[in-house]
Formats: structure tokens, C-alpha cells, sequence
């Protein structure tokens, strides 16, 4: 969420080649979507599962890393359970293995991420991390969204 796609690129094959894997070969096995360069994907939760819903159904994909939720709800970390809540739904019924990642936040203030459960990782089938204020609630608010259906 916060670091533009050629930086996670960059950081990736890095990452690779430190553990000595082929890059090339692995890159065909992880797509990007940029919300650090698009804020519309941070700020509407519903454009962001959209675009999911796109990726999910025309690569096929089984695996979600969502980095860093934090990014969703900053300044609102009182909506953090909502948009987490939002995003673990929505992963669990596209059936996704996911990884959600959140960032620690200094303090332990009673309107602070970590109190909002904003740090947590939610664990069923799916680990979610959410950044961004969601205008609806839960799964229902899905199909209001323009967010298809599995």
C-alpha cells in the first residue's frame, strides 16, 4: 500500500537472489497491484476489491498479500475491525489464501490502530491486513458495492 510497484519489484528480486531463487521463474508467479501510485485503491475499499475480483478471475489467482493493511484506515484506525472484517470476508468467500500485513504503530492510545484490533492478524483460511475507510459493512455491503459475487 505504500511503496510504489517497481520498488517492490526491486525489492523482490533482491530478495530472490539472496535466497537463490530464480527470479525470472518466480516473477510469473506474483502480481502487483499498485495503491501507492493509485490512491483510489487505498481510499474506496470497494474499488480496491474490485480490482481484486478482476485479478482473482482473469489470472487465476489462489494467493492474497495484502501489505500493508495499516494503509486503509490510517487516520480513521477507529474503522480498522470494520475494514479487516471486510477484507478476511471478502477473501474467504473468493477463496483465497491470504496474508493480511500490519504495521505497528507507536502507541497503545485508546484511539490508536492497536487498540482499534488494527495490528492483529485475523486467521482462518485467510491472514488479513487492511488500509482503508470502507463506506459499508461487512460482506453484504459487497453486492451494493459493484463487488460480483464468487
Amino acid at each position: 500500500m505504500e511503496s510504489p510497484a517497481p520498488f517492490v519489484a526491486a525489492a523482490l528480486k533482491l530478495r530472490a537472489q539472496a535466497m537463490g531463487i530464480d527470479y525470472r521463474a518466480a516473477e510469473r508467479h506474483v502480481l502487483l497491484i499498485d495503491a501507492a501510485t493509485h490512491p483510489e485503491l487505498r481510499e474506496e475499499l470497494p474499488t480496491l476489491l474490485a480490482t481484486l475480483v478482476y485479478a482473482i478471475r482473469e489470472h487465476r489467482i489462489q494467493a492474497t498479500v495484502v501489505d500493508s493493511v495499516t494503509g486503509l484506515y490510517e487516520a480513521r484506525e477507529i474503522q480498522a475491525r470494520q475494514v479487516v472484517r471486510a477484507l478476511f470476508n471478502f477473501l474467504k468467500r473468493w477463496r483465497q489464501t491470504g496474508l493480511l500485513v500490519s504495521q505497528k504503530r507507536s502507541g497503545h492510545e485508546e484511539l490508536s490502530a492497536e487498540a482499534a484490533g488494527g495490528y492483529g492478524a485475523c486467521c482462518s483460511k485467510s491472514l488479513i491486513r487492511v488500509d482503508a475507510e470502507i463506506g459499508f459493512s461487512g460482506v453484504r455491503g459487497l453486492a451494493s458495492a459493484g463487488v460480483p459475487e464468487p
